[in-house]
């Protein structure tokens, strides 16, 4: 050992006189250790601890801010996953950190993602950010959307609408001699489905009669993923849509719900 820490002594001054100070740190701790091999190539051993304590210097303010943004009222019940991106996911420290405080076992219980190789999502998905601004490969909606109608009766009652609201909002369609009813949340997409980029939704909404030259959709937004009527979502936009004709074959028109983008865009056009 003496030998060992004569050599070592002898390199270090001849390199840098301040590293003596490190030698007489690792000779008064436990934390690290010199060895020399056969080779006479210097080895330097770094506890856990240290190694530990490098980490959490850059890690600890990205946990605090974490923990910060789950306890806000928005993510604490809507947050499921964590996905781990970047050089810094590779460290399987890292990771242990990062599931030890948010994952399965943690009063958060998230699903914590980590790729196979975190630092090319990064890449990628710069790559693709700067060829269209709006790139989005998939989306697993926070949001159910849809159109408000008026559905037979028959129909009303099979989807689970109180028969109050169904008393309440009941008319007779002249047209079709039957009886409606009005302000249905007819679903388009649905909470929690994931949706693939150029990926568009088509339905058929009809116009009472053929006396009724415009249409007039508003389009519904609500956080159930399961809304019944329009009282369980709200109006995000309105669409007017005028008929040129009063042919009874000609009754309906088409609402197309674009997702390609990271805006959703709604289209409504007639059959023709």
């Amino acid at each position: 050992k003496n030998v060992a820490k004569n050599k070592m002594d002898a390199h270090l001054l001849h390199q840098n006189p301040k590293k003596l100070e490190l030698n007489a740190m690792i000779e008064r701790t436990n934390f690290f250790s010199l060895y020399i091999d056969n080779d006479d190539v210097h080895w330097l051993r770094i506890n856990t601890i240290i190694w530990s304590s490098m980490f959490d210097y850059a890690l600890s303010p990205a946990i605090m801010h974490l923990h910060k943004l789950l306890e806000t009222p928005k993510l604490m019940h809507n947050c499921r996953y964590l996905c781990l991106v970047g050089g810094f996911s590779c460290s399987p420290y890292f990771q242990q950190r990062m599931n030890a405080e948010f994952g399965p076992r943690s009063k958060y219980r998230l699903d914590i993602i980590t790729p196979t190789k975190p630092i090319l999502c990064v890449v990628n998905g710069a790559a693709f950010f700067g060829i269209h601004r709006n790139f989005i490969r998939s989306r697993i909606l926070s949001k159910t959307y849809g159109v408000k109608v008026n559905i037979p009766l028959h129909k009303a009652l099979n989807t689970g609408l109180s028969n109050e609201y169904i008393h309440t909002h009941s008319y007779h369609n002249a047209h079709k001699d039957c009886i409606f009813v009005r302000n249905c949340f007819h679903v388009i997409a649905r909470k929690g489905d994931e949706v693939m980029r150029d990926t568009s939704i088509w339905h058929k909404i009809y116009r009472p009669s053929p006396k009724d030259m415009t249409v007039s959709l508003p389009l519904l937004c609500s956080d159930m993923q399961h809304p019944l009527s329009a009282d369980d979502g709200c109006v995000v936009g309105q669409i007017r849509v005028e008929f040129f004709d009063q042919k009874a074959n000609n009754m309906h028109v088409v609402v197309e719900f674009d997702f390609s983008e990271t805006v959703l865009n709604v289209f409504v056009s007639e059959k023709n």
